[in-house]
């Protein structure tokens, strides 16, 4: 039997390289639910989070976002959330075509903030906002960008995606990616699996490589063991909806997130909320808290035949982050 099927895996296996934690190695699924949250105190701006969507015409910026780990995320105007081809499975982790920044003239500003008074906030790299309320959810945002003139925008404060539970408040904070753990199956039978620092996932996803090329190794060179995929640094998910991953190499990756089975722990992402539904433009995981820790599990199972033999390729993640602090 030849193995090009299953080698096909490693190309779901980048895409989904997702973001998990956990303080040892596990052997199997998760079990539901099963989680302790006692450790992960209120994120610092749990009461203050929330996101601010532009209403004034011709604003140059879509949205402005304080999320709960004391991180802010203004969205520009001209932002195209990056969309996987048709073809391709949707992925937790995969990089978009938008470029980070923590001021300038590119798409998302990333940053730190502190809030300074009732309604004032610092944004490290940026500026400042000053947002005043009125009826139904409609604000006024007063912007003070550091290299320009203040200007005043209306804005429309977004109702939150997620509920205020003890599970929402632990995830809705700032993680760091840790270690990472594939495993690939062909029809039930485990072919790799491999582990290692999250910093190293690309060298995880070349050993798996060769331990799937092994089995047939005159279908391949040396260029198929090349892996060079920008690196999960930071993610953060809001209490408003939005799931966002910063790479390495100044990349970022904007969705939104969902409860699907909270008593599970089970989520779902995608770019919009209209894609939930759509298996090429979202994903599911399963969480796990313990202690600071949070792991997250993911699996893509694929079914194809060759020579009249079908054949199921199982791609399974556990990718580890530890609470930012």
């Amino acid at each position: 039997m030849k193995f090009n099927k299953i080698f096909l895996a490693i190309g779901t296996l980048v895409m989904m390289a997702f973001v998990a934690s956990c303080s040892s190695d596990n052997n199997d699924e998760p079990e539901s639910g099963k989680s302790d949250f006692s450790k992960l105190e209120k994120p610092q701006y749990a009461d203050t989070g929330a996101k601010y969507q532009i209403t004034t015409p011709g604003s140059d910026i879509s949205s402005i976002e304080l999320t709960e780990s004391g991180r802010y995320i203004i969205t520009r105007s001209w932002a195209v959330p990056y969309r996987v081809e048709s073809s391709k499975k949707a992925s937790a982790l995969r990089a978009p075509k938008a470029v980070l920044s923590r001021s300038g003239n590119d798409a998302y500003v990333i940053g730190s903030y502190i809030k300074v008074g009732e309604n004032e906030y610092i944004l490290d790299g940026y500026g400042s906002v000053v947002i005043t309320g009125s009826a139904d959810g409609a604000v006024e945002l007063i912007v003070s960008p550091e290299d320009g003139e203040s200007f005043t925008v209306g804005a429309m404060q977004e109702d939150a995606l997620n509920d205020d539970s003890d599970a929402t408040l632990a995830l809705c904070r700032s993680w760091i990616p840790v270690k990472l753990r594939a495993r690939i199956s062909l029809n039930g039978k485990v072919m790799a699996d491999e582990s290692g620092n999250y910093s190293d996932c690309n060298k995880i996803f070349e050993r798996i490589a060769r331990k799937l090329a092994s089995y047939d190794p005159d279908e391949y060179d040396e260029d198929d063991f090349f892996f060079d995929e920008p690196i999960a640094q930071e993610v953060i998910f809001t209490r408003s909806g939005s799931y966002v991953v910063l790479f390495d190499d100044g990349e970022l990756d904007a969705r939104i997130w969902k409860w699907i089975n909270r008593d599970n722990l089970s989520i779902a992402y995608s770019y919009s909320i209209t894609d939930f539904d759509d298996p090429d433009e979202s994903g599911i995981c399963h969480l796990t808290f313990n202690d600071h820790n949070l792991t997250v599990f993911e699996k893509y199972i694929e079914t194809d035949s060759e020579d009249g033999e079908k054949m199921t390729v199982t791609t399974e993640l556990w990718t580890s982050l530890t609470e930012k602090r």
